[in-house]
Protein backbone atom coordinates (compact mmCIF):
# COMPACT_ATOMS: atom_id res chain seq x y z
CA UNK A 1 0.00 0.00 0.00
CA UNK A 2 1.27 3.46 -0.84
CA UNK A 3 -0.91 5.37 1.59
CA UNK A 4 2.15 7.08 3.01
CA UNK A 5 1.77 9.75 0.35
CA UNK A 6 -1.52 10.85 1.87
CA UNK A 7 -1.65 9.75 5.50
CA UNK A 8 0.37 12.22 7.55
CA UNK A 9 0.77 12.41 11.30
CA UNK A 10 0.89 16.06 12.38
CA UNK A 11 0.75 15.94 16.15
CA UNK A 12 2.66 14.51 19.02
CA UNK A 13 5.62 15.62 21.10
CA UNK A 14 8.26 13.62 22.90
CA UNK A 15 7.64 12.62 26.46
CA UNK A 16 9.70 14.65 28.93
CA UNK A 17 11.12 11.38 30.27
CA UNK A 18 12.41 10.25 26.86
CA UNK A 19 15.99 8.96 27.30
CA UNK A 20 18.55 11.33 25.79
CA UNK A 21 16.10 14.23 25.65
CA UNK A 22 18.33 16.75 27.43
CA UNK A 23 21.27 15.91 25.15
CA UNK A 24 19.10 16.30 22.04
CA UNK A 25 17.80 19.66 23.24
CA UNK A 26 21.35 20.95 23.70
CA UNK A 27 22.38 19.86 20.22
CA UNK A 28 19.23 21.10 18.49
CA UNK A 29 19.64 24.47 20.20
CA UNK A 30 23.35 24.84 19.40
CA UNK A 31 24.66 27.04 16.55
CA UNK A 32 24.99 25.22 13.22
CA UNK A 33 27.54 25.88 10.48
CA UNK A 34 25.42 25.59 7.34
CA UNK A 35 28.35 26.37 5.04
CA UNK A 36 29.71 22.83 5.33
CA UNK A 37 26.63 21.29 3.69
CA UNK A 38 25.60 21.03 0.05
CA UNK A 39 22.94 23.62 -0.79
CA UNK A 40 19.91 23.34 -3.08
CA UNK A 41 18.40 26.67 -4.17
CA UNK A 42 14.81 26.87 -5.44
CA UNK A 43 11.90 29.30 -5.55
CA UNK A 44 8.45 28.76 -4.05
CA UNK A 45 7.02 28.66 -7.58
CA UNK A 46 9.38 25.87 -8.63
CA UNK A 47 8.58 23.73 -5.61
CA UNK A 48 4.85 24.36 -6.05
CA UNK A 49 5.16 23.17 -9.65
CA UNK A 50 6.39 19.79 -8.38
CA UNK A 51 3.83 19.28 -5.58
CA UNK A 52 1.07 17.62 -7.71
CA UNK A 53 3.44 14.69 -8.22
CA UNK A 54 2.91 13.66 -4.59
CA UNK A 55 -0.46 12.17 -5.55
CA UNK A 56 0.54 10.56 -8.84
CA UNK A 57 4.13 9.37 -8.38
CA UNK A 58 4.96 5.68 -8.36
CA UNK A 59 7.36 6.04 -5.44
CA UNK A 60 6.16 5.92 -1.87
CA UNK A 61 7.18 8.75 0.40
CA UNK A 62 8.92 6.32 2.73
CA UNK A 63 11.14 5.05 -0.10
CA UNK A 64 12.25 8.57 -0.98
CA UNK A 65 13.15 9.27 2.65
CA UNK A 66 14.74 5.89 3.39
CA UNK A 67 16.94 5.87 0.27
CA UNK A 68 17.54 9.51 -0.67
CA UNK A 69 19.85 10.56 -3.46
CA UNK A 70 21.15 13.47 -1.36
CA UNK A 71 20.42 12.91 2.32
CA UNK A 72 21.89 15.95 4.11
CA UNK A 73 21.69 19.39 2.54
CA UNK A 74 20.50 22.96 3.00
CA UNK A 75 17.33 23.97 1.16
CA UNK A 76 17.31 27.68 0.40
CA UNK A 77 13.77 28.50 -0.68
CA UNK A 78 13.16 32.00 -2.08
CA UNK A 79 9.88 33.70 -2.85
CA UNK A 80 8.98 34.85 -6.36
CA UNK A 81 10.41 38.32 -5.73
CA UNK A 82 13.77 36.81 -4.76
CA UNK A 83 13.81 38.77 -1.49
CA UNK A 84 12.16 36.60 1.14
CA UNK A 85 13.86 33.32 2.01
CA UNK A 86 13.27 30.24 4.16
CA UNK A 87 16.30 28.10 4.98
CA UNK A 88 16.04 24.49 6.10
CA UNK A 89 18.91 22.18 6.96
CA UNK A 90 18.19 18.46 6.66
CA UNK A 91 20.47 16.40 8.92
CA UNK A 92 20.50 12.79 10.00
CA UNK A 93 18.34 12.56 13.09
CA UNK A 94 19.54 12.31 16.67
CA UNK A 95 16.46 10.30 17.61
CA UNK A 96 16.84 6.49 17.68
CA UNK A 97 14.24 4.08 16.41
CA UNK A 98 12.02 2.66 19.15
CA UNK A 99 9.91 -0.46 19.42
CA UNK A 100 6.24 -0.66 18.39
CA UNK A 101 3.53 0.89 20.53
CA UNK A 102 -0.20 0.33 20.50
CA UNK A 103 -2.27 2.90 18.63
CA UNK A 104 -5.86 1.81 19.00
CA UNK A 105 -6.26 -1.56 17.28
CA UNK A 106 -2.95 -1.17 15.46
CA UNK A 107 0.69 -1.48 16.42
CA UNK A 108 2.67 1.61 15.41
CA UNK A 109 6.41 1.77 14.78
CA UNK A 110 8.09 5.11 14.05
CA UNK A 111 11.40 5.26 12.26
CA UNK A 112 12.97 8.72 12.71
CA UNK A 113 15.15 9.63 9.71
CA UNK A 114 15.79 13.38 9.56
CA UNK A 115 15.97 16.44 11.76
CA UNK A 116 14.96 19.51 9.76
CA UNK A 117 16.35 22.76 11.19
CA UNK A 118 14.20 25.77 10.21
CA UNK A 119 15.89 29.18 10.15
CA UNK A 120 13.55 32.15 9.82
CA UNK A 121 16.34 34.71 10.12
CA UNK A 122 20.05 35.00 9.46
CA UNK A 123 21.18 33.59 12.79
CA UNK A 124 23.16 30.39 13.18
CA UNK A 125 20.69 28.85 15.63
CA UNK A 126 17.51 27.20 14.36
CA UNK A 127 14.14 28.60 15.32
CA UNK A 128 12.40 25.21 15.14
CA UNK A 129 13.62 21.64 14.68
CA UNK A 130 11.19 19.16 13.12
CA UNK A 131 11.74 15.42 13.21
CA UNK A 132 10.71 13.59 10.02
CA UNK A 133 10.50 9.91 9.27
CA UNK A 134 8.43 6.92 8.24
CA UNK A 135 5.80 5.14 10.25
CA UNK A 136 4.31 1.67 9.97
CA UNK A 137 0.94 0.50 11.29
CA UNK A 138 0.52 -3.27 11.73
CA UNK A 139 -2.87 -4.89 12.23
CA UNK A 140 -3.61 -8.12 14.03
CA UNK A 141 -4.60 -9.70 10.68
CA UNK A 142 -1.03 -9.32 9.37
CA UNK A 143 -1.87 -6.39 7.09
CA UNK A 144 0.01 -3.12 7.40
CA UNK A 145 0.26 0.35 5.96
CA UNK A 146 2.98 2.96 6.03
CA UNK A 147 3.03 6.73 6.20
CA UNK A 148 5.45 9.58 6.65
CA UNK A 149 5.29 12.02 9.53
CA UNK A 150 6.70 15.34 10.67
CA UNK A 151 6.57 16.65 14.22
CA UNK A 152 8.26 19.60 15.93
CA UNK A 153 10.64 18.44 18.65
CA UNK A 154 12.42 21.65 19.65
CA UNK A 155 11.73 25.37 19.38
CA UNK A 156 13.65 28.39 20.59
CA UNK A 157 10.30 29.77 21.74
CA UNK A 158 7.41 27.30 21.85
CA UNK A 159 4.89 30.12 21.48
CA UNK A 160 5.83 30.21 17.81
CA UNK A 161 3.95 26.92 17.43
CA UNK A 162 0.67 28.75 17.98
CA UNK A 163 0.95 29.83 14.34
CA UNK A 164 -1.01 27.18 12.42
CA UNK A 165 0.74 28.24 9.22
CA UNK A 166 3.88 26.54 10.51
CA UNK A 167 2.19 23.15 10.77
CA UNK A 168 1.38 23.31 7.05
CA UNK A 169 4.86 24.65 6.29
CA UNK A 170 6.50 21.63 7.98
CA UNK A 171 4.42 19.25 5.87
CA UNK A 172 5.11 21.27 2.71
CA UNK A 173 8.88 21.18 3.33
CA UNK A 174 8.77 17.43 3.98
CA UNK A 175 7.08 16.91 0.62
CA UNK A 176 9.67 19.26 -0.89
CA UNK A 177 12.45 17.00 0.41
CA UNK A 178 10.79 13.98 -1.22
CA UNK A 179 10.27 15.71 -4.56
CA UNK A 180 13.87 16.90 -4.72
CA UNK A 181 14.94 13.27 -4.20
CA UNK A 182 12.53 12.18 -6.95
CA UNK A 183 13.94 14.76 -9.37
CA UNK A 184 17.49 13.66 -8.56
CA UNK A 185 16.48 10.03 -9.21
CA UNK A 186 14.80 10.70 -12.54
CA UNK A 187 16.42 13.78 -14.03
CA UNK A 188 19.47 14.97 -12.10
CA UNK A 189 20.24 17.64 -14.72
CA UNK A 190 17.23 19.57 -13.36
CA UNK A 191 19.75 20.82 -10.80
CA UNK A 192 22.96 22.30 -12.12
CA UNK A 193 26.01 22.82 -9.96
CA UNK A 194 26.25 26.59 -9.79
CA UNK A 195 29.40 26.58 -7.70
CA UNK A 196 31.61 24.31 -5.66
CA UNK A 197 33.77 25.30 -2.75
CA UNK A 198 35.95 23.63 -0.17
CA UNK A 199 35.61 24.29 3.51
CA UNK A 200 37.97 23.24 6.25
CA UNK A 201 37.05 22.29 9.77
CA UNK A 202 39.52 22.14 12.64
CA UNK A 203 40.23 18.67 13.94
CA UNK A 204 40.65 18.61 17.70
CA UNK A 205 42.83 16.16 19.61
CA UNK A 206 43.37 15.49 23.33
CA UNK A 207 45.81 17.77 25.13
CA UNK A 208 49.44 16.76 24.70
CA UNK A 209 48.80 14.78 21.54
CA UNK A 210 49.84 15.75 18.07
CA UNK A 211 47.21 17.81 16.25
CA UNK A 212 45.37 16.04 13.49
CA UNK A 213 45.14 17.42 9.99
CA UNK A 214 42.25 19.71 9.19
CA UNK A 215 39.26 18.09 7.53
CA UNK A 216 38.57 19.57 4.11
CA UNK A 217 35.19 18.97 2.54
CA UNK A 218 33.99 19.96 -0.93
CA UNK A 219 30.43 21.27 -0.89
CA UNK A 220 28.17 22.21 -3.78
CA UNK A 221 25.59 24.87 -4.47
CA UNK A 222 22.92 23.41 -6.77
CA UNK A 223 20.37 25.55 -8.56
CA UNK A 224 17.55 24.64 -10.88
CA UNK A 225 18.38 24.66 -14.56
CA UNK A 226 15.48 26.74 -15.92
CA UNK A 227 15.17 24.91 -19.24
CA UNK A 228 15.52 21.39 -17.84
CA UNK A 229 13.25 22.17 -14.89
CA UNK A 230 10.48 23.51 -17.14
CA UNK A 231 10.71 20.38 -19.32
CA UNK A 232 10.64 18.08 -16.30
CA UNK A 233 7.68 19.85 -14.65
CA UNK A 234 5.76 19.81 -17.95
CA UNK A 235 6.33 16.07 -18.37
CA UNK A 236 4.94 15.45 -14.88
CA UNK A 237 1.82 17.51 -15.64
CA UNK A 238 1.16 15.52 -18.79
CA UNK A 239 1.45 12.29 -16.84
CA UNK A 240 -1.07 13.42 -14.23
CA UNK A 241 -4.72 12.43 -14.41
CA UNK A 242 -7.58 13.37 -12.08
CA UNK A 243 -8.53 9.73 -11.43
CA UNK A 244 -7.65 6.34 -12.88
CA UNK A 245 -8.02 2.72 -11.91
CA UNK A 246 -5.35 0.27 -10.86
CA UNK A 247 -6.26 -3.37 -11.49
CA UNK A 248 -5.72 -6.02 -8.84
CA UNK A 249 -2.24 -7.50 -8.91
CA UNK A 250 0.33 -9.47 -6.93
CA UNK A 251 3.12 -7.49 -5.32
CA UNK A 252 6.47 -9.10 -4.53
CA UNK A 253 7.69 -7.85 -1.14
CA UNK A 254 11.37 -7.59 -0.23
CA UNK A 255 10.83 -10.43 2.23
CA UNK A 256 9.97 -12.73 -0.69
CA UNK A 257 6.30 -12.87 0.31
CA UNK A 258 3.61 -12.25 -2.30
CA UNK A 259 0.75 -9.92 -1.36
CA UNK A 260 -2.47 -9.48 -3.34
CA UNK A 261 -3.29 -5.81 -3.93
CA UNK A 262 -6.98 -5.24 -4.53
CA UNK A 263 -8.20 -2.99 -7.36
CA UNK A 264 -8.37 0.65 -6.36
CA UNK A 265 -8.67 4.14 -7.79
CA UNK A 266 -5.82 6.59 -7.80
CA UNK A 267 -5.45 10.32 -8.45
CA UNK A 268 -6.39 13.63 -6.92
CA UNK A 269 -10.11 13.12 -7.59
CA UNK A 270 -10.26 9.41 -6.78
CA UNK A 271 -13.35 10.03 -4.61
CA UNK A 272 -15.25 11.61 -7.52
CA UNK A 273 -16.86 8.93 -9.77
CA UNK A 274 -17.40 11.49 -12.56
CA UNK A 275 -13.66 12.16 -12.83
CA UNK A 276 -12.74 8.51 -13.49
CA UNK A 277 -10.82 7.87 -16.72
CA UNK A 278 -11.86 4.41 -17.95
CA UNK A 279 -9.46 2.05 -19.71
CA UNK A 280 -10.05 -0.59 -22.37
CA UNK A 281 -8.45 -3.97 -21.69
CA UNK A 282 -7.82 -6.61 -24.32
CA UNK A 283 -6.44 -10.10 -23.73
CA UNK A 284 -3.10 -10.77 -25.37
CA UNK A 285 -3.68 -12.27 -28.82
CA UNK A 286 -7.35 -11.41 -28.83
CA UNK A 287 -8.60 -9.78 -32.03
CA UNK A 288 -11.52 -7.47 -32.39
CA UNK A 289 -14.59 -9.05 -33.93
CA UNK A 290 -15.17 -7.99 -37.47
CA UNK A 291 -18.25 -5.89 -37.99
Amino acid sequence: MQLDKYLVSKGGMFCALEPGMESWFRRWGAPVDRSIYDTVEMTDEELNALLPQIETMEYSGSDLMLEPSLKEFVLRLKDSSGRGENTVLFKETLVPETGPVRDGELSRTDRPLLDAYFFFGKGSTADVVVNMGSCRFDGEDGKYMTCTYQRPVWARDWRIMEDRYLIDLFRYIKFGYMLIQKALYERPVVFSEASSRKVSRPAYSPKGQRKKKRVVKAVRVMRTNAEEFARYAEQQRKMSCPCWGVIGHWRNCKSGKKVWVRPYRKGRERGNPAAYSPKEYQLAGEKEAES
